[in-house]
């Protein structure tokens, strides 16, 4: 059997955890919780936990690998008349579509949220710090700042949360303050009568680990 898909839409999520994994390669290319490209695995389950009961393999393939989408009267554009119009998409589908990104897919609320993007700067970089999660240890932030948790309850089936603190002093980079990321919380495929007791032991009162 051989399923073709873009990430995003209806079966995203099926997708990605029965051929890619927990995280996206685009993103996380070097992660142990994604399925590597071109490799076969036979531990391949559903979203329940169920095992398929057959090998599985993720086949990249992005937009410019190929000019199958070539107007014939203009070979020599390649495919590029058609990436212009995959930019009149909403931005996340967008760079999910032309880019091949999972962690990416129309809408999710942040849609600028790239877990790549402190990855490959140059080495002269000295601007700010670019990690979408910063832990306490590493963030510039005090105890007395603004604290406060975002929780996503799910349908039922997955729930997440993440514990973010306000800088409020001004600097060149952030004029208005910073809000940072210092722990995120996911549990997919889990009931949620189980979640508040997690959440508290992580959040609240993260002493008891």
């Amino acid at each position: 059997m051989r399923l073709a898909t873009n990430p995003g839409n209806i079966g995203h999520s099926w997708h990605m955890k029965v051929f890619i994994g927990d995280e996206c390669p685009h993103c996380k290319p070097n992660s142990e919780r994604i399925k590597k490209p071109f490799t076969i695995y036979d531990d391949a389950v559903f979203g329940d936990g169920t095992r398929v009961n057959h090998s599985a393999e993720f086949i990249p393939g992005r937009v410019t690998d190929h000019t199958l989408f070539a107007d014939p009267e203009n070979l020599a554009a390649g495919n590029a008349p058609y990436i212009r119009k995959l930019e009149l998409q909403k931005p996340a589908l967008a760079k999910a579509l032309k880019e091949g990104c999972w962690a990416q897919f129309q809408g999710q609320y942040f849609t600028c949220w790239d877990e790549a993007r402190d990855q490959d700067l140059p080495n002269d970089y000295r601007g700010p710090d670019l990690r979408m999660v910063i832990p306490f240890a590493e963030a510039p932030v005090e105890w007395w700042y603004p604290h406060f948790t975002g929780t996503d309850w799910g349908v039922g089936s997955s729930q997440a949360a993440s514990y973010l603190c306000v800088r409020t002093p001004a600097d060149g980079w952030f004029p208005n303050g910073r809000v940072y990321v210092l722990k995120e919380f996911c549990r997919p495929d889990s009931y949620i009568d189980e979640y508040p007791a997690e959440f508290l032991r992580r959040f609240v009162i993260p002493e008891l680990d």
